[in-house]
């Protein structure tokens, strides 16, 4: 079966609780069983967490809350007819409860990239439809980045949008090369109606890349990109411009 039943339910497991990892990754389960916090950001530049056991993930937004309402627990299975870096998940907030997370951990430790790959309604079937359907060629475009608890230190001291130079924020803007293929082809299979999700993933990239080069585009700062690149026009369109394919 082709990709397209796949089309945008399979990014809810993650993308509702947070707002490329190469081939030198480790796999979750090479990690120390000890417990490991590891954080990231939502849309208004708060901080959230996630923390990997054993048998479950816990998520908690903002990171510190002891309120029951703002954490939510995934409960993970270990399956051994999925690879070491894939596991069956259950969240029983879903439509959907069951689905199949794959997920890597950088070789130094610093950050962990979660990728939804099928849901469902039980474990037979997501099992069913990883072994005999095709991902999509997009599938890693609704991947989330978390750092770890040093590494988010660093990036929560890292300068803001409004200190990022115009040759940094050039190089964070040339997405068309690494996503347009994968990007056209989320179209294609969504028919267009999730067309919105374009931009967030071109501004997940961007804000990885930012991160790379040493900022934080999550830091609550007052910038204004029309003064601090009005000698950049390539800058300045590259931020305009509407993305077609």
């Amino acid at each position: 079966m082709g990709s397209k039943k796949y089309v945008f339910t399979v990014c809810l497991i993650v993308t509702t609780l947070f707002s490329s990892c190469k081939s030198q990754n480790r796999t979750v389960e090479e990690s120390s069983n000890t417990p490991k916090e590891w954080f990231g950001y939502n849309m208004y530049g708060d901080k959230n967490s996630m923390t990997i056991y054993t048998d479950k993930m816990v998520f908690k937004s903002p990171w510190d809350t002891k309120s029951a309402k703002a954490i939510d627990t995934i409960y993970i299975q270990r399956n051994k007819e999925l690879p070491k870096n894939h596991v069956m998940i259950q969240n029983q907030r879903k439509k959907e409860p069951f689905g199949i997370l794959k997920m890597m951990e950088s070789a130094d430790g610093k950050k962990i990239a979660l990728i939804p790959l099928v849901s469902g309604m039980n474990a037979d079937e997501v099992l069913q439809k990883f072994k005999v359907e095709t991902l999509p060629s997009w599938i890693d475009l609704t991947k989330q980045t978390l750092y770890s608890a040093e590494m988010i230190e660093k990036v929560d001291a890292f300068p803001g949008l409004d200190e990022v130079t115009a040759k940094d924020m050039l190089t964070a803007l040339q997405w068309r090369e690494p996503l347009g293929i994968k990007l056209q082809a989320f179209l294609e299979d969504t028919k267009g109606a999730r067309s919105h999700m374009i931009y967030r993933f071109v501004d997940q990239y961007r804000n990885e890349r930012l991160v790379e080069l040493g900022y934080n585009p999550f830091k609550q700062v007052i910038y204004n990109f029309e003064e601090q690149f009005k000698d950049d026009p390539e800058v300045l369109k590259l931020l305009k411009e509407e993305i077609k394919f």
